[in-house]
Parts: structure tokens; C-alpha cells; sequence
């Protein structure tokens, strides 16, 4: 059998079965099995490429084994090293959130003292406002009385002139 390779955006076939709806699942199930078949006859061309010699053949397949079991250790170590820094990663998480529930809790601190300033200021405003009010009431009591005392110097002053005036 000649089998004509599939286009190379058509080679691999990335799909999440878990996220697909049961319509997309169907219309895929077609390529997903022409994929197969397609990589079923590759397989059959490499082993019967020269005439089927059975030794030839199993040299092949180890051969190709031999190149996947190389991959799958080239792809465990980047497995490694990706879970190295999913590891470290979560450390630092970790220590961000620690961090973040510490200025947290500092913040809260922070808010509540100033709640219990704010309230301290809105008394004392208060306290000076009435000391304030009373204030100036009595000086507005001190400027009456300067007033009356005035009047009453002034007629005082008027009688002692009259009092000159007519026994002089």
C-alpha cells in the first residue's frame, strides 16, 4: 500500500474531549480515525519496505522503540524540571500569601487605631465647641457689663461736672 502523508498542520491532532461538546466530539471521531489509519499504514509501509524480512523488521520496530523510549526520557526530564518550577512556584505562593494575611491584619490593625482616633478628634471637637460657646457667651457678658459700666462712668462723670459746676 503507497500512503500519502497528511499535511503537516494535519499530523497532529490536539483535542480536549473533556471540554468539547458531544457535537464537536462526533464530527472529530472521523479524523481521529482517519489519523489511525493513516499512522496504521505508515507503520505497515516501514515493515514492509524491503520485503518483509522479519529480522530487517524487528530491527525496524526496536529501532523506533528505541527513538520513543528516548523521547519519553527527554520528555520526563522537562516533566522534571516543569514540576521543579511548578515547586518553587508554590513556595512563593505560599510565602505571598503569608505575607498577604500578615498586611492584612496589619491593615485591620491600622483601620481600627484610626476609628479610635477619629472618634477621639470628633470628641474633642465637640468638648471645644461647647468650652467654645461658653466662652464666648461670657465675653459677650463681659462686653455688656463694660458697656453699662461705661454708661455709668460716663453719668458719673456728668454729675461730678454739674456738682463743679454749680457749687463752684
Amino acid at each position: 500500500m503507497n500512503s500519502v502523508p497528511l499535511p503537516k498542520s494535519e499530523n497532529r491532532l490536539c483535542i480536549d474531549p473533556i471540554h468539547m461538546e458531544e457535537k464537536q466530539k462526533s464530527a472529530l471521531l472521523p479524523k481521529i480515525y482517519f489519523k489511525i489509519k493513516y499512522n496504521l499504514h505508515v507503520i505497515h509501509d516501514i515493515i514492509n519496505k524491503d520485503g518483509g524480512d522479519k529480522m530487517n523488521n524487528e530491527e525496524k520496530i526496536i529501532s523506533m522503540l528505541e527513538k520513543i523510549m528516548e523521547k519519553q526520557d527527554e520528555h520526563s526530564q522537562i516533566l522534571n524540571k516543569h514540576s521543579q518550577i511548578l515547586s518553587d512556584h508554590s513556595q512563593k505562593h505560599e510565602q505571598h500569601t503569608t505575607q498577604f494575611n500578615e498586611h492584612a491584619q496589619i491593615l485591620s490593625a491600622l483601620r481600627t487605631g484610626q476609628e479610635h482616633l477619629k472618634a477621639q478628634m470628633d470628641e474633642m471637637k465637640i468638648t471645644y465647641a461647647k468650652e467654645f460657646g461658653d466662652l464666648k457667651e461670657q465675653v459677650s457678658q463681659v462686653s455688656v457689663n463694660q458697656d453699662l459700666l461705661r454708661e455709668d462712668v460716663w453719668q458719673n462723670k456728668v454729675d461730678t461736672h454739674r456738682i463743679k459746676i454749680h457749687w463752684a
